[in-house]
């Protein structure tokens, strides 16, 4: 399993939204990014011809399991009692 960086998750969903080549294409940690994604099965050459990639099945899924992550939250314990 690859560890997601702040690229990923800009590549990810610049291709959620839209098709058109990345505007940082040519960088060679965005290029590594999308093969990343290409090879993961997240990302397929979009079909109709033009330059880009479109989300596969498998990358909506993921992109639904990223935005239904809650907000982590904050607890607060007695420090001399253990946890139940």
């Amino acid at each position: 399993m690859r560890k997601l960086t702040g690229n990923h998750i800009e590549v990810l969903f610049h291709y959620y939204i839209n098709p058109s080549p990345h505007p940082r294409e040519t960088v060679p940690a965005i290029k590594t990014v999308i093969q990343n994604f290409v090879d993961d099965g997240i990302l397929t050459v979009f079909p109709e011809g033009e330059a880009g990639y479109c989300i596969t099945f498998k990358g909506n899924k993921f992109i639904k399991m990223i935005l239904e992550t809650p907000y982590p939250v904050q607890r607060w314990t007695n420090p001399t009692k253990e946890e139940e």
